[in-house]
């Protein structure tokens, strides 16, 4: 079996057969890009329709022959942009090696509009206690107006920001020490890096301005670790491992997806295929947008 760059992985296996440095590519999700969707009129409902910002994400992991990261390359693709706010977009990892802190160099960000603060070497944000990368602090920088959110209505094409993460020292580290799996998305709202808005029940960054807590439609209360809900249980944020269809403008997500705040206010007991099963009474279509 040949082993074009000696590295001991054969040249079927090897991604990269001519770089010992370097032989598996391994991707998050495995099989499609995730996509994340965003209501940021938070801490009110606002139109709740949950197109302000849709994201397309992946992660590929490079790594050696003996499994130790060499580099990351996170893919964020601005695929509707239906808000009217100037918003940025970045992410935690909560559980990554304390090492990450230091031996990482961040680069490929978008950070346009002189709010964001970073590490002069490794470009991670400053004053934090796990790695925060803020991929774009604006996301008229990628999509510059209201579009794809209206079928017919003005459209764009879509804009990507390549994250690359480069191993610098330390270590070796394996996947398991950047624990992408348990990453923490996050949109900061209208050039306030303190207005934070995450996914149900994850935890705010230590530049979260806490005042935003309690009011408005926000039931978080920090002391039992609840955050961004509602008082009957609904997010403002939603992660779904692979591509997903959006609501229309002014429409809100369960005028789309009818089963969506049965789901919500069950704590994920009813109806958890509400945005998957297409049998009759789950959709409304014509607030589904399409191209």
């Amino acid at each position: 079996m040949w082993d074009s760059d000696g590295d001991g992985v054969t040249d079927m296996n090897d991604d990269y057969v001519f770089d010992a440095t370097r032989a598996y590519d391994n991707y998050q999700p495995a099989d499609d890009y995730g996509t994340l969707v965003f209501e940021d009129i938070w801490p009110n409902y606002g139109d709740y329709d949950f197109n302000d910002l849709v994201l397309g994400y992946r992660f590929m992991t490079v790594t050696n022959a003996s499994n130790e990261v060499v580099e990351i390359y996170a893919t964020f693709i601005a695929r509707a942009n239906g808000a009217a706010l100037h918003n940025g977009f970045g992410f935690e990892l909560p559980d990554a090696d304390e090492g990450i802190l230091t031996n990482v160099e961040v680069t490929g960000y978008s950070h346009t509009q002189g709010i964001i603060t970073i590490d002069g070497t490794t470009h991670l944000e400053t004053g934090q206690t796990n790695p925060v990368v803020i991929a774009f602090d604006d996301t008229y920088d990628l999509m510059p107006g209201i579009y794809n959110t209206i079928t017919g209505g003005s459209s764009a094409s879509e804009d990507s920001v390549v994250i690359h993460i480069e191993v610098t020292g330390g270590g070796p580290f394996t996947a398991a020490d950047f624990s992408l799996t348990t990453w923490n998305p996050f949109l900061f709202i209208e050039q306030t890096r303190g207005r934070e808005l995450h996914l149900l029940d994850y935890t705010p960054t230590g530049l979260m301005n806490t005042d935003y807590f309690g009011t408005g439609d926000d039931a978080s209360v920090p002391a039992t670790d609840d955050y961004y809900k509602s008082a009957n249980l609904l997010p403002w944020a939603l992660d779904f491992p692979f591509s997903f269809s959006w609501a229309t403008e002014f429409n809100a997500i369960n005028t789309a997806y009818l089963h969506f705040t049965e789901w919500a206010e069950s704590g994920d007991v009813s109806y958890p295929d509400w945005y998957i099963n297409t049998d009759a009474g789950y959709r409304n279509e014509t607030n589904i947008y399409t191209p």
